[in-house]
This record gives C-alpha cells, sequence and structure tokens, in this order.
C-alpha cells in the first residue's frame, strides 16, 4: 500500500457571523429634562458556527516511496492498488465574532411632567412704620353768627302742686321786686347794685329799702330767691363775654351767682337767670350786683306787670 497521502489544505474560514440583533430600546428618558441617551445594547449572540468548509482538495500523490533494499528478486507482484482517498481535511476554525450591533436608536424624550404645585404663600410683611404726623391745618373762619331763633310756643301748663301745709297766722310773707332802667339801655358799672322798683309784699318776715334797692329779711327763716336779669354789654365795653349776677348782702355776703354768654349774641341782651334758697339771718339786706367785671346795659322785656328788665322775687319757705 502506498504511503497515506499528505494531510489536505486548511479549509477556507467560515464566512463570517450574521450581525448581532440590535439591542433593546434604551430605557425611555425621565420625565421632564431630556432623557440620557440608553445605555449600549448588550453584545449580540454569537453567530452560528457557519458551515464546514467544503472538502479539502485532495492530497498531491504522496511522493515515491525510498527505493527498498533490494530484496530478492521476487516474483514480480501485481500493481499495488491505489492509495485510498486522504482523510477529509480538519474543519475550519470559526469564524471572528461578528461585529457589535449598533446602538441602537436614543429613546423618544420623554412628556413634559405636569407642573409643580403652587408654593405656599410667604408669611406677611411685618407692618410698616406709622408715618408722621402731618401739621395741622389752619384753624377755619369763624362762622357768621346764626340769627335768633323765634320765641318756642309757651308750654303747657303744669298740673296744679300739692296743698301746701297751712300758713302760720301772720307769718306767711312774699316780696316781689321789678329791675327797671331809667331807661333803654341802663348801665349798670361793675360791682354796683341793680336798681330795683314797683315793690310789694306780704307779711311782717320781709320789706323793702328802697333806698338801697334791697329786700330786707325781718326774721331769720329759710327763703326761697328766685331772679332773673335782661342784660347786654354795654357798647364799646370791648371782647365778649359772660354777663354774672350775683345775689349777695349789702355787707359782702354771696348767696348765689347766676351768668350767661354773650359771646353768640351778637351784642343783643341775654336773659340770666338764677336762684337760691338757704337762712338768711334778720336783718340781711339782698341785692342784685353786677359781677362781670365790666359794665352791663340793662334792657326791658314785656312782663305781665309791665315792661322791665327783669325781677327778684322773696319767698319764706
Amino acid at each position: 500500500t502506498g504511503a497515506t497521502g499528505p494531510t489536505g489544505a486548511t479549509g477556507e474560514t467560515g464566512a463570517a457571523g450574521a450581525t448581532g440583533a440590535t439591542g433593546p430600546t434604551g430605557a425611555t428618558g425621565e420625565t421632564g429634562a431630556e432623557g440620557a441617551t440608553g445605555p449600549t445594547g448588550a453584545a449580540g449572540a454569537t453567530g452560528p458556527t457557519g458551515p464546514a468548509g467544503a472538502a479539502g482538495a485532495t492530497g498531491e500523490t504522496g511522493a515515491a516511496g525510498a527505493t527498498g533494499p533490494t530484496g530478492a528478486t521476487g516474483a514480480t507482484g501485481p500493481t499495488g492498488a491505489t492509495g485510498a482517498t486522504g482523510p477529509t481535511g480538519a474543519t475550519g476554525a470559526t469564524g471572528p465574532t461578528g461585529a457589535a450591533g449598533a446602538a441602537g436608536e436614543t429613546g423618544a424624550t420623554g412628556t413634559t411632567g405636569p407642573t409643580g404645585a403652587m408654593g405656599a404663600t410667604g408669611p406677611t410683611g411685618a407692618t410698616g412704620a406709622t408715618g408722621a404726623t402731618g401739621p395741622t391745618g389752619a384753624a377755619g373762619a369763624a362762622g357768621e353768627t346764626g340769627a335768633t331763633g323765634a320765641t318756642g310756643p309757651t308750654g303747657p301748663t303744669g298740673p296744679t302742686g300739692p296743698t301746701g301745709p297751712a300758713a302760720e297766722p301772720a307769718r306767711s310773707a312774699a316780696l316781689m321786686s321789678a329791675v327797671q332802667p331809667t331807661g333803654e339801655g341802663t348801665t349798670v358799672p361793675n360791682g354796683g347794685v341793680l336798681p330795683l322798683t314797683n315793690l310789694r309784699s306780704s307779711g311782717e318776715e320781709l320789706s323793702a329799702d328802697a333806698a338801697n334797692n334791697a329786700v330786707r329779711s325781718n326774721d331769720e327763716k329759710l327763703y326761697h330767691i328766685v331772679w332773673n336779669v335782661n342784660a347786654a354789654e354795654e357798647q364799646g365795653s370791648g371782647a365778649s363775654g359772660d354777663i354774672v349776677i350775683a345775689l349777695e348782702s349789702l355787707t359782702g355776703d354771696v348767696y348765689g351767682y347766676s351768668s350767661a354768654s354773650t359771646t353768640a349774641a351778637g351784642g343783643n341782651p341775654v336773659s340770666v337767670s338764677g336762684s337760691a334758697y338757704g337762712r338768711i339771718p334778720a336783718g340781711t339786706e339782698l341785692v342784685l350786683r353786677n359781677r362781670s367785671g365790666r359794665t352791663i346795659a340793662l334792657h326791658a322785656a314785656a312782663t305781665p306787670n309791665g315792661d322791665y328788665a327783669g325781677g327778684i322775687t322773696v319767698i319764706k319757705a
């Protein structure tokens, strides 16, 4: 048998494996900002082993064996059979791993996230400091003096008072006197006594002292004294003020005061009324005295007894 033929040539390298499958799409990026590039897809699976290479070509006929020693001359043997076909060449090496699949496409940008809830309202700022007080406005001009209002209607007659206790025989007393100017606008200086006239009395406890324009108490008793004077400031006497009439004794004891403001009277007379209640010692002579601090002018007013500037009434209590 002829010698084994040489090993056939290495089969051709198998064809490159198929391209690996595209990696899975990258995960969707977080909502809001543009999604980050997805990670590179995993390496494609190794391609299947290429098919077996085609059978190698028949090896070349091996070189002739060395001439053996000359054997005994044998009988000429038959021609040897053709040597067997050489074995199939070894399987070709596995082809190289296919190139990594291309990176998957970038995932679509995620939808914009919803707007966040409105933040809580911040705390109220501190109250600003109080502004400085503005300057005081100028005083308004004095309004004009209003006209003298009309005299109101006479009020209804009050109910009859209860009957007083029985009078003491020959002890009840009353004295009424009018203040009568000797002429319209008769003046009385400050500290002067108002003139009395038309004196009328009953009983023994009271009497009139016409010379001193006084009412005299002849018995120490409790007396109720009421007076009213209609007067105005003397023209040209200066600034307006109060007219003050005092009930005094000739010796200077004061039993009562009454006053009225002439500020709004505009030079017209005002009514000054007063009353007093108290024990008057026997021998006391009561007068009405001007204590206004300036001269006043008496003005007659209609009364049930005539046109007088006022009057004084003294009644034993």
